[in-house]
């Protein structure tokens, strides 16, 4: 795997994502109330949740890719 590149096993571990995920999420929350008082109505997001786990497109194999995946999700 090139030198930039972490597992999710790995990325997981270091303080710095941790952090950047969770001040991104507190972001959006922040960013979605505040539209929600602009516009007086529902915004459709009630949840956003990142996912990071392996990868599990069948066509792949190599666990180098299947183990490098993360993805964000909205509940509405």
């Amino acid at each position: 795997m090139p030198p930039w590149h972490l597992s999710n096993q790995d990325l997981i571990q270091l303080p710095l994502f941790l952090a950047t995920a969770i001040f991104t999420s507190k972001l959006l929350d922040r960013q979605s109330q505040q539209k929600l008082l602009l516009e007086q109505q529902i915004w459709p997001v009630e949840a956003i949740a990142i996912n990071i786990r392996q990868w599990e497109t069948a066509g792949f194999y190599d666990k180098r890719f299947v183990d490098c995946n993360a993805y964000t999700n909205k509940r509405t």
